[in-house]
């Protein structure tokens, strides 16, 4: 008796929706499209390179980090992350940042599955000749297990300068 009344009310909704003229849709959370110049898959963890930007001697690449398989709890971005411009040279990160966590070494961070997180990597002293990368490579470690995102082939595109001067001549207010 208790399976014929279970029935009759599944499909009293169900046609209650139908008749309604309502349609039953699944929400499927999705991410704003973010333009991505190369990625790499490696042990359950999607990288993407958005990119890297001048600042004079300093280059900031960002990197989208995704949990493709299961939350992982306690990720390490390790310091050996490093970058290799067009000319062979090697470079390591003097600041990385995720989120509001920031360090001059290792970075802790806990990823949630199909949630990217945004890292950026600070390298100081690269010449202003210096326009691709040929290889940024993203040293993570999970224990036991060390995840490594392999990105090449990133061009290096000028930023912005970040001014605090005031303008020579700041708009005037209008007089009523």
């Amino acid at each position: 008796m208790y399976s014929i009344v279970r029935k009759s009310a599944t499909l009293f909704i169900a046609s209650s929706i139908f008749v309604g003229g309502v349609t039953p849709v699944l929400a499927q959370y999705s991410c704003p499209p973010r333009d991505i110049q190369t990625s790499d898959e490696s042990k359950g963890i999607k990288f993407e390179a958005q990119g890297c930007q001048r600042q004079g001697k300093k280059v900031v690449c960002s990197v989208w980090l995704t949990a493709i398989e299961k939350n992982i709890d306690n990720i390490n971005i390790l310091r050996s992350t490093r970058l290799i411009d067009s000319d062979g040279n090697t470079y390591i990160p003097n600041a990385m940042k995720a989120g509001a966590q920031e360090a001059g070494s290792n970075l802790f961070i806990r990823l949630t599955k199909d949630t990217p997180i945004k890292l950026t990597s600070t390298f100081i002293d690269i010449a202003s000749s210096v326009r691709d990368v040929s290889l940024l490579e993203i040293s993570t470690q999970i224990y036991p297990i060390n995840p490594i995102g392999k990105l090449r082939n990133l061009k290096i595109t000028e930023g912005r300068a970040e001014s605090t001067q005031v303008p020579a001549n700041p708009p005037q207010k209008k007089k009523k």
